[in-house]
């Protein structure tokens, strides 16, 4: 729903990009309003975003001498699921993905990605678009907004909650389950899954209270935000630690 100018204002990746030295892109989504084709909901089933990012890819490569065992994609509420989409169809390309505040509808057929991939998340537990609770009274207000801009059927959005949501990528990565615990500072709540085989962790951030927002980014957007985390410059230091297997 907002354009590569409004999401590198809000992440201010450009920031963290200069400090450690690497390339930062904005794609854009097409139709009205600018959408990623994440899945049938988006109805928009002529575009294939996953090939935009692939051609995406290629085409920097041919710019820039960059390390194609570290290429890594983010997205925040609708760009997240179009991140959840990449990180089951892109493994061979994308070393490690994030997301921000993502309402993470089921993506169609049985997705798998081709390897263990490594997650990080970050969610307010008030998300008003119902990323956090899945499928409760809050599914409302994003089915309202999308029926008003005729994207949805008339009907709750099946979406899993978002610490369920976590939960299932770490056993699709083979995570050990009991080892992972909550770790609370000030108003953030950590949980990771540890991969002690093929670095596939799963770590997510909640905020409490926290809105549609981007953890220490710009302050703007739904709800309320926090300074108590740089949802950027943790993403990145999570990338960094995590390139593309070299049997890839």
């Amino acid at each position: 729903g907002a354009n590569p100018a409004f999401q590198r204002y809000l992440s201010r990746w450009d920031r963290v990009a200069n400090r450690h030295h690497f390339l930062v892109a904005y794609p854009q989504g097409s139709s009205f309003p600018l959408r990623f084709n994440a899945g049938p909901v988006y109805k928009i089933p002529e575009i294939d975003d996953v090939q935009l990012i692939r051609d995406l890819i290629d085409e920097i490569s041919r710019s820039f001498n960059i390390d194609r065992k570290r290429v890594y994609v983010n997205g925040m509420s609708g760009g997240a699921h179009m991140a959840d989409r990449i990180a089951c169809e892109l493994a061979d390309q994308v070393a490690a993905v994030g997301m921000v505040s993502g309402s993470y509808l089921e993506l169609p057929g049985d997705k798998k990605p081709a390897r263990a991939m490594p997650v990080i998340a970050f969610q307010g537990t008030a998300d008003p678009f119902g990323g956090y609770r899945g499928r409760t009274e809050d599914s409302r207000v994003l089915l309202g907004i999308m029926k008003l801009i005729n994207l949805a059927p008339g009907k709750v959005i099946e979406m899993p909650a978002f610490e369920k949501w976590a939960e299932n990528w770490a056993r699709r990565n083979g995570c050990d389950l009991t080892a992972a615990k909550w770790e609370t500072e000030k108003d953030i709540r950590r949980l990771c899954y540890p991969n002690y085989l093929n670095n596939g962790e799963v770590e997510i951030y909640l905020v409490e209270g926290g809105g549609h927002t981007w953890p220490g980014g710009s302050p703007t957007f739904i709800g309320k935000s926090t300074r108590s985390i740089n949802a950027s410059e943790t993403m990145w230091a999570f990338f960094d630690s995590h390139p593309l297997p070299d049997a890839w």
